[in-house]
């Protein structure tokens, strides 16, 4: 089984939620909280503020973790085609 920590921001203004559109290189598009991989010795605020950035411009200003969640997706789902584990730390 692969496993992934990875950092996702919550950002909200006016009561708008604000998302990056995923567009992966086979499959439709969807939306999703920014974020991303959290590498080896990484503190998850670091990743949260640069794939802000990235993908969608803005600057980031971590104010608190919103909360932590993990779930497994099947070879059959997955891209790797192995079983998989996805951990994730919104902030």
């Amino acid at each position: 089984m692969s496993f992934r920590p990875a950092a996702y921001a919550v950002c909200v203004e006016d009561g708008s939620v604000l998302l990056a559109r995923h567009v992966p290189p086979t499959g439709e598009s969807s939306w999703t909280l920014p974020g991303g991989r959290v590498e080896h010795g990484e503190d998850p605020i670091d990743p949260v503020i640069r794939e802000v950035t990235e993908e969608t411009g803005c600057d980031a200003v971590v104010g608190r973790l919103l909360g932590v969640d993990s779930r497994v997706i099947p070879a059959a789902a997955a891209r790797a085609g192995v079983d998989h584990q996805n951990a994730g730390v919104s902030g």
